[in-house]
């Protein structure tokens, strides 16, 4: 069984560095910037609605 999707994004605002995966990644530093990285667990239509707006603006 899958890990649930999960949006794992870096603390510092300036680096932007975010990916969302099923990968368990919990515990690693940022790979640009080496800061921490917090995640959040993505429900099924949200990452549709950020593709949706993504493409919007």
């Amino acid at each position: 069984m899958k890990a649930p999707l999960t949006r794992f994004y870096c603390m510092s605002k300036e680096c932007g560095f975010e990916e969302t995966t099923h990968k368990l990644k919990e515990g690693i530093p940022c790979p640009k910037c080496k800061g921490p990285v917090l995640s959040q667990r993505v429900e099924k239509g949200e990452i549709n609605n950020e593709r949706t707006n993504s493409h919007n603006s």
